[in-house]
């Protein structure tokens, strides 16, 4: 079974003059299973025309960009800019190894001098990098292999959707759908030939590769996002109890035009009041679900259809755009504040709404 070591340091050098900006991703990526990279660099003349489309790349990579200026034509500059600066980390001692991203030749001696001091050297580079350079690194990585492959399309199953339904308490319980690409792609980098991944690896991997990886986060965006579609079916329920139970003790709801209304008991008077005049239709949809912290969150939702009125039986369009503060409570999470405004034209067919 593959494995992850957890402390080995990296230095991962990028001669953006030999390597494609499209496929940096995938090179951390890969690096992520021998290391943590601690620092990320990319030489090469950003005033000259070449390098165009690293910019988005760089930034989306945590990539220092290092120039160097083309001094005499027919010299390689950045190559040069690249040893010093690697002999350089060499010398700090802070480092177990490197990662040198080029398919130049030029590097071979590099490589060499990295080696001979006990470091171990990862190449990455195209499968037309000369084999010198690719003999002289401990490991040497195609990026050719680190494109995603296309998955064949699997047969149509012989069982219809229809006879295994989605329940509510099923959808609430999707996990978002990059932790799940995240998770399979972590299993299939350290999977051993039965197909198994020691878990450990996997969370290693997990964060290495997306920093912003938090899986109490995960699931705790799960909890909150069955709290605000609980709220968005009490609202359709007319149920007041099972709204205001989804509020803390001092939950607030601040509507336009209108005093807030605060504790339980205002609460109560309010949901009560509004559900003895209207009857909601609508469609409600999850926005955003943002963990500020284990007790604070904050979601953006919408929600759009007919509100009717009950005294008259009167309908009209419904639109509103909201924002929950959540707060955990009792080690649930509840609503503490919302606050609504309507997205609906101030005015509509040529009579103006109040």
């Amino acid at each position: 079974m593959a494995s992850v070591a957890p402390t080995v340091k990296l230095a991962v050098l990028i001669d953006a003059d030999n390597a494609q900006p499209s496929m940096v991703s995938f090179v951390l990526a890969e690096i992520a299973k021998y290391g943590t990279a601690f620092v990320k660099r990319a030489y090469g003349d950003w005033t000259g025309p070449n390098l165009k489309g690293w910019k988005e790349r760089l930034l989306l990579n945590s990539i220092q960009p290092i120039q160097q200026f083309a001094y005499t034509q027919g010299k390689n500059a950045t190559d040069a800019a690249m040893v010093i600066d690697a002999m350089d980390l060499l010398y700090s001692n802070r480092f177990d190894g490197f990662c040198l991203v080029s398919s130049d030749s030029d590097f071979t001696r590099l490589a060499s001098r990295i080696r001979e001091s006990g470091l171990v050297v990862y190449g990455c580079g195209e499968r037309k990098t000369p084999q010198p350079f690719v003999t002289a690194c401990d490991k040497f990585i195609y990026i050719e292999n680190l494109v995603p492959q296309i998955e064949t399309p699997k047969p149509p199953s012989i069982f219809s959707s229809d006879m295994f339904p989605t329940t509510t308490a099923e959808a609430d319980r999707r996990v978002d759908s990059r932790v799940v690409d995240w998770l399979r792609e972590a299993v299939d980098a350290l999977s051993d030939d039965d197909g198994w991944a020691g878990l450990a690896g996997v969370g290693y991997l997990l964060i290495r590769r997306h920093p912003d990886f938090d899986p109490l986060s995960s699931s705790e965006v799960e909890a909150i996002t069955a709290v605000l579609h609980a709220y968005g079916a009490a609202l359709k329920s007319r149920n007041v109890e099972e709204t205001v139970g989804l509020y803390t003790d001092d939950g607030v709801i601040l509507p336009p035009h209108f005093k807030p209304s605060a504790g339980k008991q205002a609460l109560l008077e309010t949901y009560t009041r509004i559900f003895n005049s209207i009857q909601l239709t609508i469609k409600f949809d999850i926005d955003e679900v943002v963990v500020m912290s284990p007790e604070w969150a904050f979601a953006r939702t919408t929600a759009e259809g007919t509100k009717t009125m009950l005294q008259t039986n009167a309908s009209e369009p419904h639109a509103n755009q909201e924002l929950f503060i959540m707060k955990k409570e009792g080690g649930s999470w509840k609503i503490a504040r919302y606050a609504f405004s309507t997205m609906k034209p101030l005015v509509q067919d040529g009579i103006r709404r109040s």
